[in-house]
């Protein structure tokens, strides 16, 4: 990939001292990752949809939508969690849980009408918190089991964080291998899914080391650095 720009290197009160400069490359690449887990998101949406048998509708690979989500979210995640870990765990649970309840209050109102008081809140609360029910009864949402998997990651992930931003993919990534094949012991598992959201991380962590924007960056710091020229830089990555 290349990357071509002229990019004015602002000056510093003393010969030395590092110029930083905020780069859009990031940004957008990001902005791409979303959308793509949006149209992720979204596929596994259709493809719960044709489940429904008035619909007839034959979307089989729209299941793998759910890996594609996870693994995009593990790079998402310590890719921005790296740039920004303040507050962490509780924009992504403002993102997701309102929103989930909102759908399953809905979903309440619209299937529970008949039912009696006592069986429709337990149910209902049952299904806002995503808890096992009697004699095997689902959430009324039963496929939101991948926003469980989503939060547990993002648990895990703010844990991780206890390490510090530089250190938590690595150990982000330890622990959720862990879980995905070991079988601990009086401990329900393993969890293979959750090597997915691995498998993203790990991918963040070779881009981070061996992207262009790091190449980039590099670049920028010894043009910077004493003796450089200081205005009309040219990088290519």
């Amino acid at each position: 990939m290349m990357i071509l720009g002229s990019l004015d290197l602002i000056h510093a009160e003393r010969p030395g001292v590092a110029v930083t400069l905020t780069l859009k490359l990031g940004n957008g690449m990001l902005a791409n990752l979303q959308a793509l887990r949006a149209l992720a998101a979204i596929a596994v949406v259709v493809f719960h949809f044709g489940l429904m048998p008035p619909t007839s509708l034959s979307f089989t690979s729209g299941a793998a939508g759910v890996d594609l989500f996870f693994v995009l979210s593990g790079f998402i995640i310590a890719y921005s969690s790296s740039r920004d870990a303040q507050h962490f765990l509780a924009r992504r649970f403002i993102r997701i849980v309102p929103a989930y309840w909102i759908a399953t209050i809905i979903a309440a109102l619209l299937t529970l009408q008949n039912m009696a008081w006592s069986d429709t809140t337990g149910w209902l609360f049952q299904s806002l918190f995503y808890l096992p029910g009697p004699q095997g009864r689902p959430a009324l949402i039963f496929v939101a089991w991948t926003l469980v998997y989503e939060l547990a990651f993002y648990l895990l992930y703010w844990l991780a964080l206890r390490a510090g931003p530089n250190r938590a993919p690595v150990v982000a990534l330890i622990l959720l291998l862990i879980i995905a094949s070991a079988r601990l012991p009086n401990l329900p598992g393993p969890w293979p899914l959750f090597s997915e959201f691995a498998i993203g991380i790990g991918a963040y962590l070779i881009t981070e080391r061996f992207g262009p924007s790091r190449q980039l960056t590099r670049t920028i710091h010894e043009a910077s650095a004493p003796g450089s020229c200081e205005h009309g830089l040219s990088v290519v990555g």
